[in-house]
């Protein structure tokens, strides 16, 4: 098995990406805890 990791610095869009899907699926949850939501 490959094993692949990324390192992004601080301020780069794939940080502040993250942070947007993470608060929609934290939404979802909060909206309906039983709800499927997925981030990723």
């Amino acid at each position: 098995m490959i094993r692949v990791s990324e390192m992004v610095l601080p301020g780069h869009p794939d940080k502040f990406c993250d942070q947007a899907a993470d608060a929609i699926v934290a939404a979802c949850y909060a909206a309906d805890p039983a709800g499927y939501c997925q981030s990723r």
